[in-house]
This record gives C-alpha cells, structure tokens and sequence, in this order.
C-alpha cells in the first residue's frame, strides 16, 4: 500500500464500537501503524469508542495514552 501522509498528520477513528469485526479493525489499525513508523512519518491517533470497547479491546493496541471523558 503506497502512503501519502504529510507529516504532523492526526488520524481520528470516531465510533469505533460501532464497527461489526472490531477485531478485523484492530489488526488493519495495527498494520497501518507498522508502515507509518517503517516511513518514519510523524503522526498521532485518537481513537474515540464507549469504554466497554476500550476495555475489551482497544486497550491491547500498544503505545496509546488513554484519556476518558466524563
């Protein structure tokens, strides 16, 4: 896959609790993560679901800092 990403870019993934195969996501999120360090682009993520999903999964993706709303 050819990435055209300018550096400093954020990346925001609202309502991820709502995709059916969250697991099929996480490992695409995952392997999109992989190619952009390989590239040694500049970037952040924020990923935005309801707690239960970044209990159960979100939380096993390395390397975010975690933040909750009240």
């Amino acid at each position: 896959m050819l990435l055209r990403i300018i550096d400093n870019t954020i990346f925001i993934f609202d309502g991820i609790d709502e995709i059916q195969n969250i697991q099929d996501f996480v490992s695409k999120l995952e392997n999109f993560i992989t190619n952009l360090e390989k590239e040694d682009r500049e970037f952040d993520i924020v990923i935005s679901c309801r707690t239960n999903i970044y209990e159960s999964i979100v939380k096993n993706v390395l390397g975010f800092i975690v933040f909750y709303i009240k």
